[in-house]
């Protein structure tokens, strides 16, 4: 049985009251177990309107986030800003995570860390956290630093990280390329806009692309495309025309052999498999009471 992407942390009815908080700045739920009857939908690419913080108490959960893939494993934690695109690609059965979703703070990018010996650090800040949105009045200004406080620590940890096990020029030029691609995949699917960008030549990149990730610059731009148009496909109702118009191509026509040639399916095969789900909550709502 499916449950819809958004239900990935939207399970009230499967949780203990005492384990979620819900406002409409912040809400936190600090024991989500998936039902063992049943599974989230994967592979279903889904746009986040929240700053999403998920640490993972138990199991194991592989994300794509904005065409990156990060695996996450017990004691880990995510932070994935505002905007993004994500897509759950699988997760154990065991799976047990924290999650906070908040307006109130938005780190601008993705960071992940596997905390270690720091664990009672970030344990204490996410604790701090959830005394703090129990006051009533709920008091945003400190609890707004509150969250500053913990992406600062999670960001700094994993720039340590990040010093002793430091990329190398090609992995940060891959790097820089791929987060690129959700900003402007929906204008320029031309590599030499892309080199432009990170200030290197379209010949140099496409050979770092190929030789760090194993495919080609146009390769990840059309991937990028395609978890737009499928991101389209099932999260409004926008016509296959307003979709093509949108990603810039020139016909429905020509998005049609191009989406059919990346999927197997055109347009609206994809959307007949996988119906639309315009009517989709976004997750603060489905995860606030009454």
């Amino acid at each position: 049985m499916k449950a819809e992407i958004e239900d990935l942390f939207i399970r009230p009815e499967d949780i203990r009251g005492e384990d979620i908080f819900m406002s409409e700045d912040v809400s936190i739920n600090r024991a989500l177990r998936f039902p063992a009857g049943g599974t989230v939908s994967v592979n279903h690419p889904y746009r986040i309107p929240d700053t999403r913080i998920i640490h993972v108490l138990s199991g194991s959960l592989t994300y794509l986030v904005n065409l990156r893939t990060f695996q996450l494993g017990p004691d880990d934690v995510i932070v994935i800003p505002e905007g993004s695109i994500i897509e759950i690609c699988s997760m154990s059965d065991d799976l047990l995570i924290s999650g906070i979703l908040t307006r109130l703070a938005n780190p601008g990018k993705v960071i992940y860390v596997s905390p270690g010996a720091e664990k009672q650090e970030i344990t204490a800040l996410l604790d701090a956290l959830w005394k703090a949105v129990w006051h009533s009045p709920l008091r945003k200004e400190y609890v707004t630093k509150l969250l500053e406080a913990l992406l600062a620590d999670l960001e700094a940890l994993a720039d340590v990280r990040e010093d002793s096990h430091p990329p190398s020029r090609q992995g940060r030029l891959s790097r820089q390329f791929i987060d690129l691609l959700p900003l402007h995949c929906k204008s320029h699917r031309d590599i030499p806009f892309y080199a432009s960008e990170l200030c290197i030549s379209p010949h140099y990149l496409s050979a770092v692309i190929k030789s760090e990730t194993g495919q080609s610059a146009g390769d990840w731009i059309e991937r990028a495309v395609i978890q737009e148009a499928r991101f389209q496909l099932h999260y409004s109702d926008k016509t296959v025309l307003q979709i093509s118009e949108e990603l810039g191509f020139p016909n429905p026509a020509f998005f049609t052999k191009y989406f059919k040639r990346l999927t197997g399916l055109t347009p609206r095969q994809y959307r007949t498999h996988f119906p639309t789900d315009t009517q989709a909550k976004t997750p603060p709502e489905r995860f606030r009471r009454g």
